[in-house]
């Protein structure tokens, strides 16, 4: 490689343990009383670990006959990269019951403690609980037009807590402080996320279940707690680890999804040589940003991509994933100061699907859908070799794909020893309506990095696949 024949060869060699383990021990119960009660309870406790040590070294200025014999171990300079060793461990415990009369009504409630060890942090109690009434079966019950009309609700708060050595912080919070060199194995962060939703929903059928509708309303808000711990301290000018951690930097945002979700069903055609059924999905999301600490908000110096690394801006009442560039004038001149040009965060999405059954052939029709969102098609900024976006670089990310088109035929066969043959033909991502430019509008580029959204750098396009299929079952 060129950076072995810059360093007169070089090797390298990485070592690496993961260990997980987990452990659950559940208690239950459930009994039926009085005909029409039905009572169930659980009790459960979990326990997770994580440990990760990794040692990678790199090896250069090599004596080139004895390269491949001997390996790093004679090298003339050797170099450590990285030395890491973390270890996490979880425990869980929770208590659940619920309540049901006949099908009529019900009530669940669940009660859920989690504590992470290593930090000093306070532990999570999430609240939880559902209820449901079936006015079909209080008020309509003979009914055979009306055949399902229930009403849900529920509330509940839900936790997750990602455990981060210093390497990785900058994957889930942006202006990480700097530290002093060689004490990064000192430095875990916690990211805790806690969400308080509740819902409300209204299930519907018609004509024996042939015809389902649902629809449900939710509000969600969602607190985001960054702390960095310090679990180092210095002794006779060196360091060495400390049990008892201390926060280094800490910070805390919230933002609020709201919205609505549709699902329906058809059984159209209901025969024996024929039947046809298709069902719709849909749902429309708001999201916005309620309070931003200092370090996370949006800067001149945020939002462009360096080094081949992007980040979205983030503004109070506002949604995430929101654009930072430079509006041009009719002449080309960008503005000197930076505005937000759009968001790369979908408001709605969608799919409908069918099914037709006819004699043997099957035909089976699935498309998707997604809108209200920009994409940064950063390309040309690559090309022009820009480190900003201008309004020139945002388009429009809304699209229809056909996801999949299956023709299949059971072929009628008279031979004792065969049960089902089948032929098939499917069609994968045959076609997709949609006024972006590029190659793909479902794109991500740096999807693995959670504060990067919609951005089109160098993506490759979707395959799109025709396949033949035979089955045939014994």
């Amino acid at each position: 490689t060129s950076f072995g024949k810059e360093f007169s060869g070089a090797t390298s060699i990485l070592n690496n343990s993961l260990l997980n383990y987990n452990f659950k021990a559940e208690f239950s119960f459930e009994r039926n009383f009085a005909v029409k009660h039905h009572v169930s309870a659980a009790l459960v406790y979990d326990l997770n670990g994580y440990t990760n040590r990794t040692n990678s070294m790199c090896g250069t200025n090599f004596d080139l006959p004895y390269l491949r014999g001997k390996g790093l171990s004679s090298s003339g300079s050797l170099h450590v990269i990285r030395k890491l060793a973390n270890a996490y461990n979880q425990m869980g415990a929770y208590v659940r019951a619920g309540y049901d009369f006949d099908g009529w009504a019900g009530i669940n409630g669940a009660v859920r403690y989690d504590y992470t060890m290593r930090f000093d942090s306070e532990p999570m109690l999430l609240p939880s609980g559902e209820a449901f009434v079936d006015f079909k079966k209080i008020f309509l019950p003979k009914s055979t037009v009306l055949s399902a009309l229930k009403v849900t609700g529920g509330y509940g708060v839900a936790g997750r807590e990602i455990m981060a050595p210093y390497e990785y912080m900058d994957v889930y919070a942006s202006n990480i402080p700097a530290l002093e060199k060689g004490t990064e194995p000192y430095y875990d962060a916690l990211n805790r996320l806690v969400s308080n939703e509740w819902n409300v929903g209204l299930n519907v059928g018609f004509l024996g279940d042939r015809i389902n509708l649902a629809a449900k309303y939710y509000d969600k808000n969602t607190e985001d707690s960054f702390r960095i711990y310090n679990f180092g301290k210095i002794l006779a000018n060196m360091w060495v680890e400390s049990k008892t951690p201390q926060i280094h930097d800490q910070r805390t945002s919230t933002i609020r999804n709201n919205g609505f979700e549709l699902d329906a069903d058809f059984r159209i055609i209901q025969t024996k040589n024929i039947t046809w059924a298709a069902r719709i999905n849909a749902s429309y999301n708001i999201n916005s940003v309620i309070s931003l600490d200092e370090a996370d908000l949006s800067t001149s110096k945020t939002n462009f991509i360096q080094k081949g690394t992007y980040f979205s801006s983030y503004e109070e009442g506002k949604s995430i994933g929101q654009v930072l560039g430079y509006e041009l004038d009719e002449e080309g001149n960008r503005n000197t100061v930076p505005a937000i040009l759009g968001s790369t965060l979908p408001k709605y999405f969608g799919g409908f699907g069918t099914t037709l059954s006819l004699y043997g052939f099957t035909l089976d029709a699935s498309f998707s859908g997604v809108g209200g969102f920009n994409i940064i098609n950063a390309n040309s900024i690559a090309q022009d070799k820009r480190d900003y976006i201008t309004d020139k670089d945002i388009e429009r990310g809304d699209y229809l794909r056909l996801d999949n088109l299956t023709l299949s035929y059971d072929i009628p066969v008279k031979v004792r020893w065969i049960k089902d043959l089948k032929v098939n033909v499917s069609g994968h991502n045959l076609f997709t309506l949609t006024d972006y430019s590029g190659w793909n509008p479902d794109v991500n580029c740096f999807g693995v990095n959670t504060r990067s959204y919609g951005v089109d750098y160098g993506s490759y396009p979707i395959r799109r696949q025709v396949v033949l299929g035979l089955s045939v079952r014994f």
